[in-house]
């Protein structure tokens, strides 16, 4: 489960949004809109540097975009993304891009599931020149198996979220053979927390435990909230 700590500032952040629509169908559209926008951690990173903190998070822009892959095998009514993320200054050579699916499983779950992407340097700064994403097509894209993250309204102006478990999601990465994902996210905030363990759960990266994740943030006037 999500961290105490990324909740209270999750929910300190949250602090004058509107109330979430209570129906189902209204809580997929509330978090679409709420995942859409332009984040960057400048703001934790430089607390960070000025409180010189044990662990420095680093300054790192996010987008997340509305698009669409015609011939994905997704649930009806699922909604994609496209996701970019580079730190500052690197813009130009993303660390990670993502194609993102937001559907209900067949038990009603909210569920993101993650895509890798193949060729991936022909869409690097998709996020702000949308054509670009016009001609993906779904046998570029491979899913992450057992990385799925499942979604928990924790009140109106919160949801979190958690992947991972039981060591189903793997990786190669820095040591790693598994990874699990904390998430929470409001209108105006996304906090991710990502660790890597190896195969005896000793931790090889990430934030180590009681840390905070890593807090993006977009200026309110970005986020689109849908009236109930």
């Amino acid at each position: 489960m999500i961290s105490a700590l990324s909740w209270l500032v999750a929910a300190f952040l949250a602090g004058g949004q509107a109330p979430m629509p209570a129906s189902r169908d209204a809580e997929l559209e509330t978090l679409s809109a709420w995942l859409v926008g332009e984040y960057t951690t400048s703001e934790q990173a430089e607390s960070d540097r000025r409180l010189n903190a044990a662990y420095q998070h680093d300054d790192v822009s996010l987008q997340i975009v509305p698009m669409s892959v015609p011939d994905l095998d997704v649930p009806r009514g699922a909604r994609q993304f496209y996701l970019e993320q580079a730190l500052k200054g690197r813009e130009a050579s993303p660390y990670r891009q993502r194609v993102l699916a937001l559907f209900r499983t067949a038990g009603g779950v909210l569920t993101t599931r993650t895509y890798r992407i193949s060729r991936s340097a022909d869409l690097v700064g998709a996020a702000r020149h949308r054509a670009t994403l016009n001609g993906l097509r779904a046998d570029r894209l491979a899913s992450e198996p057992g990385c799925d993250v499942t979604w928990t309204r924790v009140d109106q102006f919160l949801y979190v979220g958690a992947g991972g478990r039981g060591r189903s999601c793997g990786t190669t990465s820095r040591g790693a053979t598994y990874v699990t994902t904390q998430s929470s996210v409001t209108a105006h905030t996304l906090i991710a927390l990502d660790r890597g363990f190896d195969g005896h759960d000793s931790q090889q990266w990430g934030p180590p435990q009681g840390v905070v994740g890593y807090i993006f943030r977009k200026p309110r006037d970005s986020s689109r909230v849908p009236s109930s």
